[in-house]
């Protein structure tokens, strides 16, 4: 596992430094041809210019002739030798300090992806102890895969990077080669002097590299025994949630189950409460109609004894006027009676005293009074016989009319006492309903209020369980943030351990 980190800090800083030395030869031959440029053009424009005091000068140059121009030239020439030396010296320290601004750019470069990488590392390391056993096989696949990814964009960044330093490196030498021309001898010295000086540089550059990825390497191994901690408390994070899981998932079956059982008896009690509701409703509309009959049968025994008493009524009237009718009657024949005794003894009593001859006379008037009778009871039939008759059958219509309502009475009588009989039969099986159903409704409370308890049990659980499952989340989430920056360092690591690989031989060759 070190080598693979090793070989990915090589790999990363394979991308910056072998642009170092390109960087260094473009800078420095870009400087020295500007230094020589800037030379030559000072010196002949210190042989070309006038002094200050122009005249004088010329007269003491006349003055002295050949002699003192030689001179002159000469005194110019060290100066402008000097004036060289100090320029390149100038040019030196620049490209010293231009070095160095690059060098320290690139350790901030380096450093900035060392922490990034390193904040990705124990990313990873948390993701991967994250993971459940078994996940080094696609942890090394993701792996291989960031190690691709990174080392796509090391060399995106070094063929980026590369074009624009071999053009700084072309400049350079385009303008080293007009000024090397003009001086080359005089600088040859000094290149020797700065290319050993860069050499020495890059070899620091190189040791110091060397022992920033010893240090990373090391820091690595770290993380990976941090991270293989990491994964065997992961695993026995695992087991024991899922030693706490299975008494809780048995719980909450047993609790599904109860709470099924307690659905289906609501569900009964709520049928049977519906079929005691239309039972009810069935028992009412029974007890409605046998009280309707019930009312009707006594209106109509109660029409019915209503005109059994007018019928009474009207028999004691006529009865009380056949009655006058007999007396009168009765009177009457009585009174013919007395009459006819009367005439029957005025007649015999005359019988005595008359003759024979008389016996016709007398005879005459007892016909006479015997027609007169017969007309009288005749004319008396007449006139009573057909109220009579009337009265007759007004009593057997009466009579008849009576014993059809005393009849329908008993008749009546006969069906009102099952009517009675049923409605107390439904009367005792409404109340026996009615406490039938206030025992459902107290079991139905009771079991709503169970239900209930049970319902506020379950979501007690649902709740525990909900933070367990965050916590677990939360912690899933932080070994996959470990992960993740694991794997970032491991690209890191690798790219680093190629770099070295590439500067190693370079190295042991000189």
């Amino acid at each position: 596992m070190a080598d693979i980190w090793r070989e990915g800090f090589v790999g990363l800083l394979s991308g910056y430094l072998p642009l170092a030395p390109a960087l260094m030869n473009g800078r420095v031959f870009g400087e020295r041809a500007a230094m020589q440029r800037k030379v030559m053009d000072k010196g002949e424009d210190t042989l070309r210019t006038d002094p200050p005091d122009g005249a004088p000068q010329e007269e003491g140059m006349r003055f002295d002739g050949g002699y003192g121009e030689e001179e002159a030239a000469a005194v110019q020439f060290e100066v402008g030798h000097i004036e060289e030396a100090e320029f390149f010296e100038d040019c030196m320290e620049e490209l010293r300090v231009q070095f160095e601004e690059c060098m320290d750019r690139l350790g901030t470069q380096f450093r900035g992806c060392m922490d990034e990488t390193g904040d990705e590392f124990e990313d990873c390391a948390e993701d991967v102890a994250a993971r459940p056993a078994g996940g080094v096989d696609e942890l090394a696949a993701q792996i291989e895969e960031c190690m691709a990814e990174l080392g796509i964009q090391l060399e995106g960044c070094a063929e980026g990077s590369g074009p624009r330093f071999h053009g700084l490196t072309e400049e350079a030498g385009g303008g080293a080669e007009d000024v090397s021309a003009r001086s080359h001898s005089r600088a040859e010295d000094n290149t020797e002097d700065l290319e050993s000086q860069l050499k020495g540089r890059v070899e620091e550059v190189r040791a110091h590299c060397g022992g920033g990825v010893m240090e990373l390497g090391a820091r690595f191994e770290e993380h990976i025994e941090e991270v293989a901690l990491l994964e065997e408390q992961r695993d026995r994070l695992v087991e024991e949630l899922l030693q706490l899981e299975e008494p809780m998932a048995q719980a909450a079956q047993a609790l599904r189950a109860e709470a099924g059982e307690l659905r289906r008896l609501l569900a009964r009690a709520e049928l049977e409460r519906w079929n005691l509701q239309e039972e009810r409703r069935r028992v009412k509309r029974q007890l409605f109609a046998v009280a309707r009959d019930c009312t009707q049968s006594r209106v109509t025994l109660a029409t019915q004894q209503h005109e059994v008493e007018q019928f009474a009524i009207i028999q004691g009237e006529l009865q009380g006027q056949a009655q006058l009718l007999t007396e009168e009657m009765a009177q009457l024949r009585e009174a013919q009676q007395n009459r006819l005794n009367a005439l029957r003894s005025r007649l015999d009593s005359l019988s005595v005293a008359r003759a024979q001859g008389d016996l016709s006379q007398c005879r005459q008037p007892t016909w006479d009074l015997s027609h007169y009778m017969q007309d009288g009871i005749k004319a008396l039939e007449e006139q009573y016989e057909p109220r009579l008759q009337a009265l007759q059958k007004r009593k057997q219509a009466a009579a008849d009319a009576l014993q059809g309502t005393r009849a329908e009475t008993q008749e009546l009588r006969a069906r009102l006492g099952p009517l009675r009989e049923e409605a107390q039969r439904l009367g005792l099986q409404r109340v026996c309903l009615e406490e039938r159903i206030a025992l459902m409704r107290r079991e139905r409370e009771e079991s709503v209020a169970q239900y209930r308890d049970t319902v506020d049990a379950l979501e007690e659980s649902s709740r525990e369980l909900k933070t367990e499952l965050q916590i677990q989340r939360k912690q899933n989430q932080e070994i996959q943030t470990l992960k993740d920056s694991l794997i970032k360092e491991l690209d890191l690591y690798r790219g680093s351990t190629e770099l070295c690989g590439k500067l190693n031989p370079p190295s042991e060759g000189t």
